[in-house]
């Protein structure tokens, strides 16, 4: 029985980063939905700096231009997305754990890989 727990285990924790990368592509719209999860959110851009919150928004916007979804990268990471301005109107991808700010979900953008323009 010891065994068998063993091997449930192993094959557990081999499985679970294979799964992680299976993360759904989700429309901001929907985002909300997903409050505490780990999300991949893609809109369109709106890239600003955010002076009292001291870092930079990138706001998903809908197709009235209402912002429906938030990336924050705060001043102390800026230095990780460099040419995030080049993504300014473009069609994005953001990951990270869904959170509500001001009404609307949001993320935090921490690693450069968090925030990708699609083609």
């Amino acid at each position: 029985m010891r065994k068998f727990i063993l091997a449930a285990a192993a094959l557990a924790g081999l499985s679970t980063p294979a799964l992680a990368l299976r993360i759904v592509i989700m429309d901001a719209s929907r985002a909300g939905q997903a409050q505490g999860n780990l999300v991949a959110v893609r809109g369109r851009a709106d890239i600003h700096e955010d002076v009292i919150n001291q870092g930079t928004d990138v706001n998903l916007l809908n197709d009235q231009g209402k912002v429906i979804f938030t990336g924050f990268i705060p001043k102390l990471n800026e230095y990780a997305f460099p040419q995030v301005t080049d993504l300014n109107g473009r069609t994005v991808v953001m990951y990270g754990i869904v959170e509500f700010y001001r009404g609307h979900p949001a993320t935090q953008l921490i690693y450069r890989d968090q925030l990708r323009g699609m083609s």
